[in-house]
């Protein structure tokens, strides 16, 4: 399993968030898709947050997944073991556990200050809590 890797402005509306792919076909889409007017800017505040910087984060997001896989794997165990069992009791099983992990993630999420972590890697960023674009722009991803 790949480690999580996370960026900030990977999109002009959110702060931070993981990457689901490589950033460099990140940059390729800005490029190919958004005004050459916001490359500069999209491109300036578009950075990877340094792993050792978030490693509880990281480390959170990772145990997420093992949890979250392991829960399907005991479901379908359950299903294929039990086929006479209620479908809907064991997905609601599920889900109980499914958000128990994902409340333990949160919270070392809430833990990790972005904020305070984006103004020291990200020095004279526009960024208003809302947007890249303060004073306009463009309102796309």
């Amino acid at each position: 399993m790949t480690r999580p890797q996370a960026a900030f402005h990977v999109h002009y509306d959110r702060l931070w968030e993981w990457l689901t792919e490589l950033i460099e076909n990140r940059i390729a889409d800005i490029k190919a898709n958004k005004p050459e007017t916001e490359w500069a800017i999209r491109l300036r505040l578009l950075q990877m947050i340094p792993p050792d910087r978030i490693a509880n984060l990281i480390a959170a997001r990772e145990q997420f997944e093992v949890d979250r896989r392991s829960l399907l794997v005991q479901l379908d165990l359950e299903m294929a073991s039990n086929p006479a069992w209620d479908v809907r009791s064991l997905l609601d099983q599920y889900e109980v556990a499914r958000s128990f992990a994902w409340e333990q993630y949160k919270a070392a999420e809430k833990a990790t200050d972005m904020a305070a972590l984006h103004q020291e890697l990200c020095p004279d960023c526009p960024w208003d809590g809302k947007t890249i674009f303060p004073k306009g722009g463009n309102d796309a991803a």
